[in-house]
This record gives C-alpha cells, structure tokens and sequence, in this order.
C-alpha cells in the first residue's frame, strides 16, 4: 500500500484497526508501507497513530516487532515516546499469549488491553465498564483463573502484570499518592477485614512453641530448644499464609476490585496499621495472582475515568 495524498492519521487508524481484529494479515500490509513507515519519523501524530495499531497487532501477529524494528526513527514527542512504552510491553505481553497453549483469560480481559491501541474512548469506557461489572459481581472466579494462568502460563501472567501497571492511572498505584477519599474508604474496608480468629491461632501456634523451645532449652537440650523453638515460628508463618488462603484472600479481593488500586498500595496500608493487618502483609506480598487481580481492577477504573490511553 503506498500513500496518495496526505495521511488523515484518525481516519487511517479507524481503518486499520478494523483490520486488525478482523484481518490481521491485511493491517500488516497496511503497516508494512514504505511511505507511511517513512512519514513516522517526522510527524508524530503518525506516529501515534501507527504505534497504536502496531499495539492491537502485537497481539495478533509477530510480524508487528518486525514492523516495529523497521522505523528508521521515532519523534521524541512525549506521545510517542508513551506509546512506545505501551507497545513494548504489548510486543512482549501478545508473544507471550501467542505462545501459551489456550490460556485462561476471564471475560473481557484480553478485550481490554489488546484492543486499547485501536478501541476508542467511548468503547474503551464501554469494556472497561462491563469488566468491573463482571470483577464485582464475582471477584473470585477472575482471582481463581488467574491462579490457573500463574500455575500454566507463567511467562503470560508475569507479562500481564506490566502491561496492566502500564493502563493504571499514578493516583491508583501507590498509598502515598492515593486520593482522600479513596484512602479513606481502604482504611475503613481493611478495618472490617476478617481473620481475627485466625490470627489468634496462628499467634496462639507461634507463643506455644516458643514456650515449648524454651523448656526443651533449659531442661534437655539448648540446641534442640533452639530447633524447636525456630521450627515452631516456621511452622506458625505456614500457618498464618493458611490463614490468609482461607479467611482473608477473599475479601482481598472484593476490597481490591470494588477500589481499584493495586496490590502494592493495600499492602502498605496493611503494614502501616500493624497488627494482625501487619501479619497478613507478607502473604498478600508472595501472591501473584492477586497482584494481577488488582492491577486489572485498577487499569479498568482508570479507562472508566479516561478511555484514551497513556498520556
């Protein structure tokens, strides 16, 4: 496809994306121009417009990191300099799901982040809306899917993660960062979390072999006190991460999809609070699947605010 007449880069874009969805074998020709790869380099408005459908087909077709690599130079607008983040991360994250054999992706999901290049904001909001209504309405089927991906498709899932962080807006991502009231509603929601019964029989499990180290220490053995006593705090975290699984992931997730924030940020609020809260802290921290769980929710509260993509 060679150029005739200047490009209309929104109108273009309108038209390659539908190829994109549909064809991707066309919208790779379409790319693949000599004129319009050459008119990148000096117009960034083109630019955008091919690193967003370049975004959509990285999901689609490996041919999109070669098309990628064949621009001589991209403008150092800071649009494209965002859209070429984005589109790293979507090269790595779409090889990634190409190469997983049939991996487990809960509605609108894929719908989400592979279509954002192409998708305008009216869609966007329309997806980024049915996805939160689909995470409310059953937060543990998307956190149980995503413990399937993490087990099967690790490289996919580990891929997600930045592509996600990528969609999420900076007022979502760090505790420090987070508005009033959205702060204050976490504080109230972690206030009411439950495993209060759990945490005083991992505590109960932790005080008991401590004593129990001590007597061995001061009647039998001082080095077997010391092996009893350290197994037993090993055994009591064991415990605790039990705990988590059974009384509190749960409602971790319900917290993270109803707020739309990440995993980093309740983590923090957790360990601030101390407590029992603090306890929780470490196994919300080694759980993968639910830092995925959270940073969808966040990515898809920040489309519903602002449907355009990276700024």
């Amino acid at each position: 496809m060679e150029l005739s007449g200047p490009l209309d880069p929104a109108a273009w874009l309108d038209e390659v994306g539908v190829f994109v969805a549909r064809d991707p074998d066309t919208a790779v020709r379409r790319l693949e121009a000599r004129e319009l790869l050459d008119a990148v380099g000096h117009d960034p408005t083109v630019a955008v417009a091919v690193l967003r459908a370049l975004a959509a087909l990285a999901w689609r077709s490996p041919a999109a990191r070669a098309i990628y690599a064949r621009v001589p130079a991209w403008p150092t607008h800071r649009q494209v300099v965002r859209w070429r983040e984005r589109v790293e991360h979507d090269l790595i994250a779409g090889h990634e799901f190409r190469a997983c054999h049939r991996p487990i992706l809960p509605p609108y999901v894929l719908d989400l982040v592979a279509d954002a290049g192409v998708a305008g904001p009216d869609e966007r909001r329309a997806t980024a809306a049915a996805l939160l209504a689909e995470l409310r309405a059953d937060p543990m089927h998307y956190l149980e899917s995503f413990d399937v991906l993490d087990t099967r498709c690790f490289p996919l899932a580990e891929a997600l993660t930045p592509r996600l962080l990528d969609d999420v807006g900076l007022d979502r991502r760090e505790l420090d960062v987070l508005p009033a009231p959205l702060a204050a509603e976490l504080g109230q929601r972690l206030t009411r979390l439950g495993g209060r019964l759990a945490t005083m029989l991992v505590a109960l499990a932790g005080g008991a072999s401590l004593v129990a180290g001590a007597g061995i220490a001061i009647f039998i053995e001082p080095a077997l006190g010391i092996m009893a006593g350290g197994g037993g705090v090993a055994g009591s975290s064991g415990l605790r991460g039990q705990a988590y699984r059974r009384s509190v992931r749960r409602e971790l997730a319900v917290v993270v999809c109803d707020l739309g924030i990440t995993r980093a940020a309740v983590r923090e609020a957790m360990r601030r609070r101390g407590g029992r809260l603090a306890g929780f802290a470490a196994p919300l921290g080694n759980d993968r699947p639910m830092r995925l769980l959270a940073m969808l929710a966040a990515a898809a509260h920040t489309a519903l605010d602002d449907g355009d993509g990276p700024a």
